[in-house]
């Protein structure tokens, strides 16, 4: 594709859809998921994608993950925290939660239980293909208020929860260390708005759309600032 192609595909497509068009093969594989399908049910698909014999692959997987109802996003073998008067409960009740709500976290835990599950056995697929050159890199799109501040429970776009998340990283033996060690990487402030560029990075890719310095994964990378809901965020060391 020109570079004056490439350059409008990624305005109208955006970053991913374009490095799509660019591969080789393209499959997308859509799941008709109704309110009570669970995660697990994309792992023979990501089996299988990985055993593809293409030589280079791009793999998205997108997961229902904690998002409500969380009763219905886990199997009954993952019930464990129904009813159980743990620390965090105990905590919430003496915080004046009601019981409604105590009980949505609750599930909400046990979504995070599954979840954990289904995650582990994404990177377990990963890890199961040996001598080969692997990045495997988990973020959410956001997270959730359940009980942490009232007895609201869902997406609460006015409270911090909902915007700090985990980004979990992990690469095969086989495929290049980062430019900078882990302690470093773990340090570095990081908004999802620079994915692109930190994928792009993963996969050697350079040109035009490229840039270093919004790579966290770079030895040039510098931290901008973030915001949240139009506020700045703070930076932190």
């Amino acid at each position: 594709m020109a570079q004056a192609s490439l350059a409008a595909s990624l305005e109208s497509d955006g970053l991913l859809a374009s490095m799509g068009y660019e591969g080789e093969g393209l499959r997308t594989l859509v799941f008709v998921l109704g309110e009570s399908s669970l995660d697990e049910s994309v792992l023979p698909a990501l089996e299988a994608a990985l055993a593809d014999p293409a030589p280079l692959k791009f793999i998205l997987v997108h997961l229902l993950g904690g998002h409500p109802a969380y009763d219905f996003r886990y199997p009954e073998s993952f019930d464990v925290y129904d009813g159980l008067n743990d620390e965090v409960a105990a905590r919430l009740e003496g915080a004046g939660r009601a019981f409604w709500a105590i009980e949505a976290r609750n599930d909400y835990d046990n979504a995070m239980l599954y979840g954990d599950h289904v995650l582990r056995s994404t990177l377990d697929l990963c890890r199961s293909r040996r001598d080969e050159a692997i990045v495997w890199l988990f973020a959410p799109d956001h997270g959730e208020n359940v009980a942490h501040y009232d007895n609201f429970a869902g997406h609460n776009t006015r409270v911090m929860a909902m915007y700090e998340i985990p980004m979990l990283f992990w690469r095969s033996p086989d495929f290049p260390s980062p430019a900078v060690d882990t302690a470093r990487l773990e340090l570095r402030p990081f908004q999802t708005d620079a994915m692109d560029q930190a994928l792009l990075g993963l996969m050697g890719a350079r040109g035009g759309y490229y840039r270093a310095e919004a790579d966290l994964f770079s030895a040039a990378y510098r931290p901008l600032q973030r915001f949240v809901n139009n506020r700045a965020f703070p930076l932190r060391p």
